[in-house]
């Protein structure tokens, strides 16, 4: 019983922590949070890819589009 917990600690404490973005803060950043979330869902190329992967994908595009002059 306890190795199972453990176990299922090891595997769901990591996926949690990718999946929750922190929050918007400023409408630049919620404006490049969408747009990074759409370029990556609509990639057909990305559908394989795992959802980490996808997370710093996505984390990098929205980077890139906060870096841009307004």
């Amino acid at each position: 019983m306890v190795k199972a917990v453990l176990l299922s600690a090891l595997i769901l404490v990591p996926t949690a922590a990718y999946a929750v973005q922190p929050p918007i803060r400023s409408r630049p950043g919620a404006a490049c949070r969408l747009e990074a979330s759409k370029r990556v869902a609509s990639d057909p190329s990305l559908r394989g890819l795992s959802r980490v992967k996808r997370y710093s994908l996505n984390k990098q595009i929205w980077l890139e589009c906060m870096k841009r002059p307004r």
